[in-house]
């Protein structure tokens, strides 16, 4: 795991973001520095949960991200009586601003 303040700190480049949706009101971000996976996390060491993709762009603003996803979980399967792994989670492209400098 990485803390945003080490992130920042540390690099301003990210291969991959992976936004992990979980009930529409739940983010978590995982990244792809140098090849390397690392979740997001708070000063307290535990994954940092956002409330909105807006509130994580403003978070990594100043980060230059070659790719992001949006991995969206859904229970509906789960609620109509289906096994857990019969429905994969919907993942999307999104765009991420470009870093404005300056």
């Amino acid at each position: 795991m990485i803390t945003l303040t080490r992130l920042l700190a540390e690099t301003s480049k990210v291969d991959r973001l992976v936004i992990q949706s979980h009930d529409m009101c739940m983010y978590l971000v995982e990244l792809t520095l140098a090849g390397k996976p690392e979740v997001l996390a708070g000063e307290d060491g535990r994954p940092r949960v956002f409330r909105s993709i807006e509130h994580i762009k403003e978070a990594l603003a100043e980060l230059e991200v070659a790719g992001a996803v949006l991995v969206q979980h859904s229970p509906y399967h789960e609620m109509i009586g289906l096994a857990e792994e019969s429905v994969p989670p919907l993942e999307l492209d999104i765009v991420w601003p470009a870093r404005q400098l300056g």
